[in-house]
């Protein structure tokens, strides 16, 4: 249990570090490049997100699973080839999504977009190797390295490049990231240095079909597919103000969004903490559960507000620059999104906890339909105000019929 705290201690710092940098390099981005070039590159970000997530396709979460079937996963040569199968198969469909950019982007932005996909691709599957693995130095010193490369590349990258540059800054974080996660990988798990192209020949040959078969199982494809709503619902209404609206007014909606994203990191590790309390304790999931939720909740209230002042204050126009006119009231209105979504991550590990998935998809999809739907009846009504409104709507739909849900069907 001590490790698994200090693993999540760990996690928090890497998440705040995170969260941290990101928010620095937005004020960058926006200060260095014209409104609409960074809200070209908010499209980009969120395809990226959603790419990464639709052709993932729970590679990842099966073979993190293998772990916890393995008596000795140092010494299961079982694991190793999985996990080297998972990792050659992510690497196929990491490069079937980065041609696929080039049908929705323009030259020279979809090859920069291919690289960034590719490379994101390989961090977020050895992330969650090593996150399985419980290795937590490894995590802190991946997030640590390229999170410097970020801020490094960043300012170079705009100087010389513009938004091409921009671009290629976050493709090189995560390639850092994924480089040095893997190295965390190889020392930990020494078997996994060896037999990369027996791995290889074996997706091919007639063990293929088995291989598919538990990377893409039914519980697998479930949790997968209640992620990637999950995603739909944090970004499908950036590709939609774009749609609606243009470059400029994106750039205004992506700030708004990225700066109350910023503390998410409390809500991860209440939500983390609260997943492995809930499969420990199974008797006192329904305490927990209601302890975890209202701390959430007032964390949520206390930061939506904090945030709505610092929106109101004319402080955000002056941090993200006068071309961004408006980001403070938008953001002061979109800030009130915290207040349900760190409820509704808790919610999330209790579902997953008690096997519940399916229960997870049809409310997370729920969230998803008022959201996409509420975009295209409002945005062109509203604006971006229609935008604002139907996140909140959405988090607020999730947490109601969750809360409903637990009312019907009790733990």
């Amino acid at each position: 249990m001590r490790s698994f705290r200090i693993h999540n201690l760990y996690l928090g710092i890497n998440l705040f570090i995170f969260r941290l940098t990101k928010f620095a390099v937005n004020i960058l981005g926006a200060r260095l490049l014209s409104s609409a070039a960074f809200g070209m590159f908010a499209y980009i970000y969120s395809f990226c997100d959603i790419f990464v997530h639709i052709f993932g396709l729970g590679v990842d979460i099966a073979a993190s699973r293998r772990w916890s079937e393995s008596a000795e996963p140092a010494q299961d040569i079982g694991l190793k080839v999985r996990w080297q199968q998972a990792a050659i198969i992510k690497g196929f469909l990491s490069l079937f999504g980065a041609a696929c950019g080039f049908i929705f982007l323009p030259w020279p932005y979809s090859a920069a977009f291919g690289l960034w996909h590719v490379c994101f691709m390989q961090s977020k599957l050895a992330y969650g190797f090593v996150n399985t693995m419980l290795y937590p130095r490894g995590v802190l010193v991946a997030g640590l390295v390229s999170q410097t490369a970020l801020l490094a590349a960043v300012y170079v990258g705009i100087t010389y490049w513009g938004l091409l540059g921009f671009i290629l800054a976050f493709a090189a974080e995560r390639m850092f990231e994924a480089v040095c996660l893997w190295l965390a990988i190889f020392i930990k798990l020494p078997l996994l240095r060896e037999g990369w192209l027996i791995a290889l020949r074996a997706v091919f040959d007639n063990n293929g079909c088995k291989v598919s078969g538990y990377l893409f199982s039914r519980p697998t494809f479930v949790i997968w597919l209640a992620q990637l709503i999950g995603v739909l619902v944090a970004r499908a209404d950036a590709l939609l103000v774009k749609s609606f609206l243009d470059y400029h007014a994106l750039s205004i909606y992506f700030l708004a969004c990225r700066t109350a994203e910023a503390p998410l990191f409390l809500f991860a590790a209440i939500a983390d903490s609260s997943l492995a309390y809930f499969i420990r304790h199974e008797r006192e999931r329904e305490v927990n559960y209601k302890e975890s939720v209202t701390k959430a909740l007032w964390l949520g209230g206390a930061l939506s507000l904090v945030l709505c002042l610092f929106g109101l204050s004319g402080i955000a126009e002056w941090v993200f620059g006068r071309q961004y006119d408006g980001v403070g009231i938008i953001l002061a209105a979109y800030s009130w999104v915290l207040l349900l979504r760190g409820a509704n991550m808790v919610s999330s590990s209790l579902l997953l906890a008690t096997g519940r998935e399916s229960d997870l998809l049809k409310t997370t999809f729920y969230g998803l339909a008022v959201n996409i739907i509420g975009n295209i009846l409002l945005l062109p009504i509203l604006g971006l105000w229609g935008g604002v409104l139907c996140a909140v709507s959405a988090e607020a739909c999730i947490y109601l019929t969750r809360a409903r849900l637990m009312v019907i069907k009790p733990l």
